[in-house]
């Protein structure tokens, strides 16, 4: 559990670096409208999909030999459809504007409970006043849902290899963050806290981070100030000792972080093949014009979409970084069943190319099979970008130098070979 944690407070860093579930539905049967089946087909054969997976099973109401299984079975896979709870998915029922917009904003990575407001506000789409769902108007609304921009997405890929150029910049982030708790925990409520992190980069001498987080607790709110260095010495961090008396003291936690330095510099040179990899079908993009401001044009382009499968993409980080830490959580399954939804906009300097400024919404979810009290994770992240390739000096302190040396973190069990499954 210690180890993702600390996978998650590292991914921040990188990031400065860089189904339906459905209520009854009508069941009055009207010649006119579409199916939940006939819907399904017609979202999967717009995006050219198939399962990776032909063994993933079918519900119970859908035979092998039905027309939708096909469809059915690459969206249980893209994390987009779940059905409902006795485990059948009712293709001949009429579908509703609610489920159909569920399925639209999954992909989109909004939250099912905006999905009609969402997809009108943002994309126009509306399915009228009927409950069901027309031909013409699923059609219409596939077509503007799921679109993508192929020249903004060139001209971003640019734009990714432009950002990982620059030798320094400076990054503002603030963060308001919802873990969302599972199992025995649930009884507690959410946990909400803010983040407000400063973070200085300087390709050769490292990187620097501030952070300020505010840590709720009954009757009071408290507020944890803690200091990160990654350099080519190690990663050292500030924060406050509780064994003495909440004052901050300084640690070297090269040994249990599971980027350093000089792996945080690769991610940053494989970051343009891996934002390629993104682009390929897991995200949409959008141009959202141009904004004039103080210091020239910003390009708004608008990102939406889903990581079904977050082990894919920890994969290639791992192959990016050989890093052993993400191997043993790979083996051990520890990110079996968990997705990722985002939606955002970026503001693109359009003389530069340069990202200046984010929005954005995560939302993490662990899925059934996951060991850790949590359901998932909701975040709303807003950054701005300056100084890039102006002075940025990155000196650790003496302090930090002499801090004593934490030790590495237990590694997840390997499978052992009397674990390991045995020929026939």
């Amino acid at each position: 559990m210690k180890r993702t944690f600390t996978l998650a407070s590292a991914a921040i860093v990188a990031l400065s670096l860089t189904a339906a579930s459905v209520s009854a539905a009508d069941e009055t049967q009207d010649s006119s409208s579409l199916t939940r089946g006939q819907f399904f087909k017609q979202v999967a054969d717009y995006l050219n999909l198939s399962s990776s997976d032909a063994n993933i099973p079918l519900p119970s109401d859908v035979p092998a030999d039905s027309p939708y299984a096909a469809s059915i079975r690459a969206l249980i896979d893209r994390h987009i459809l779940d059905g409902y709870p006795d485990g059948t998915f009712r293709p001949d029922q009429t579908i509703t504007k609610q489920e159909a917009g569920y399925v639209l904003a999954r992909f989109l990575g909004l939250k099912d409970s905006e999905a009609l407001e969402q997809l009108k506000e943002k994309f126009g789409i509306s399915f009228g006043e009927m409950t069901n769902v027309l031909p013409d108007e699923a059609k219409q609304a596939v077509e503007s849902a799921l679109v993508n921009d192929e020249d903004v997405k060139k001209w971003l890929l640019d734009s990714y290899a432009k950002q990982a150029e620059q030798q320094t910049y400076k990054a503002r982030m603030d963060q308001d963050i919802t873990v969302r708790l599972a199992g025995l925990a649930a009884a507690a409520g959410e946990l909400n806290t803010t983040v407000q992190s400063d973070v200085y980069f300087n390709r050769t001498e490292g990187i620097y981070m501030r952070m300020q987080m505010a840590v709720p607790i009954p009757g009071q709110a408290q507020s944890i100030d803690m200091e990160h260095y990654w350099t080519p010495e190690g990663v050292y961090m500030k924060a406050p000792d509780a064994s003495a008396g909440g004052e901050a003291k300084w640690y070297n936690v090269s040994k249990q972080m599971p980027y350093g330095f000089e792996e945080l510099m690769m991610l940053q040179e494989s970051s343009v093949s891996l934002n390629a990899t993104l682009m390929n079908d897991l995200f949409f993009y959008r141009d959202l014009g141009t904004e004039q401001t103080s210091s020239g044009t910003k390009r708004i382009i608008g990102i939406y979409g889903k990581i079904h499968d977050y082990a894919d993409i920890v994969k290639s980080l791992q192959m990016s970084l050989h890093d052993s830490e993400l191997q043993s959580m790979l083996n051990a399954g520890e990110l079996d069943g968990v997705s990722m939804s985002m939606n955002g906009k970026l503001w693109v300097d359009e003389s530069t190319q340069l990202i200046e400024k984010t929005e954005a919404f995560l939302s993490i979810d662990y899925g059934s099979s996951s060991s850790l009290p949590i359901e998932g994770i909701d975040m709303t992240m807003t950054a701005e970008y300056t100084d890039y390739n102006e002075p940025v000096s990155i000196v650790l302190p003496e302090e930090a130098k002499q801090a004593e040396e934490l030790p590495a973190m237990p590694a997840s069990p390997e499978t052992t070979e009397s674990d390991a499954p045995q020929a026939e």
